[in-house]
């Protein structure tokens, strides 16, 4: 696979960047990435783990942008391919824009399974996290968006687990047991309704 690149030239008129730019934040990670993510994570800085054949992969720079964000909102693969397909603030911060702009629209899930995998085969398997996190610092970004981005750098080197599991799963892990206790207790909710209807239906005959 070769080393696709994102467009640097950007739509100044796209009408999803404007509302962006005038709604959200400067200081959030939205608008942080979205002005920082081509010096972050330019295309070429991930040429080592491409090859010269094959088809033109998604652009790393915007994939870069997608693994921050699933990390910092602990979603799954899927979970997180369909959030920058549909969330305005994810595209804003990977620099797609509008879907009428010719960036990518969409992607598959794999390519975030691929990239992890790429990159833990290289010399700097952590290097977007740290990019990251390091500049998060410099731009005095505060709050809850560095401090989970300052635990998932620490999570994934003490646990070596790749980053898109070792915090993902445990919390795909707590909000299925948290559905499966509100479904529990909405049965005994409705079995004790229906003893009680049993009951009142006794009394009455």
């Amino acid at each position: 696979m070769t080393l696709g690149a994102a467009d640097r030239q950007g739509n100044l008129l796209d009408d999803m960047t404007q509302f962006c730019d005038r709604t959200l934040a400067k200081d959030s990670i939205y608008a942080f990435l979205h002005r920082e993510r081509e010096r972050l994570f330019p295309d070429e800085a991930f040429a080592d783990l491409f090859t010269e054949d094959g088809r033109r992969s998604v652009p790393p720079s915007i994939v870069a942008a997608v693994m921050v964000l699933q990390r910092l909102e602990g979603l799954s693969d899927r979970e997180a391919v369909d959030r920058y397909a549909f969330d305005a603030r994810w595209r804003y911060a990977s620099g797609v824009g509008s879907y009428d702009t010719g960036g990518w629209a969409t992607f598959s899930h794999t390519v975030l399974v691929d990239m992890r995998e790429r990159l833990r085969g290289s010399e700097r398997p952590d290097r977007v996290f740290e990019i990251a996190l390091d500049a998060a610092k410099q731009a005095g970004l505060v709050g809850k968006a560095r401090a989970r981005l300052d635990a998932a750098l620490r999570r994934g080197r003490d646990d070596g687990h790749d980053h898109a599991h070792s915090f993902g799963d445990p919390q795909r892990v707590e909000a299925r047991r948290r559905r499966t206790a509100r479904r529990a207790a909405g049965r005994a909710h409705e079995r004790g309704r229906l003893r009680e209807l049993g009951q009142a239906a006794d009394r009455l005959g």
